[in-house]
């Protein structure tokens, strides 16, 4: 194969990609952290609305449960453990009881 002469080597020297600008686009890099900085906020936000969320579904089925509880409704139950510090409550009513939840009555 034929080497290239220098006027083809010049030619692609000139044809490339130009020089990335040297310059630093402060609006560009401000732009950017603020619209990071709103995301992980808005992620913030709404793992503490879920939290919270969560935190009052489990106080309705705590009350929902003294109720069963002290009326003595329970004919058996078991507890198992299912992680380190989470355990599973199962248990069998003596008669069906109706739960409401989110406005919807379901007879367990």
């Amino acid at each position: 194969m034929a080497e290239p002469n220098d006027k083809q080597k010049k030619s692609k020297r000139r044809g490339g990609s130009p020089k990335p600008d040297r310059r630093i686009r402060w609006s560009k890099i401000i732009r950017t952290v603020f619209s990071w900085g709103a995301v992980i906020i808005a992620r913030c936000y709404v793992m503490q609305f879920i939290a919270f969320r969560q935190v009052l579904a489990l106080l309705k089925f705590l009350r929902y449960l003294r109720r069963i509880l002290n009326n003595d409704k329970i004919a058996d139950a078991k507890i198992y453990k299912t992680d380190v510090n989470d355990y599973r409550f199962e248990g069998t009513l003596k008669q069906k009881e109706n739960i409401t939840i989110k406005r919807n009555t379901c007879g367990c």
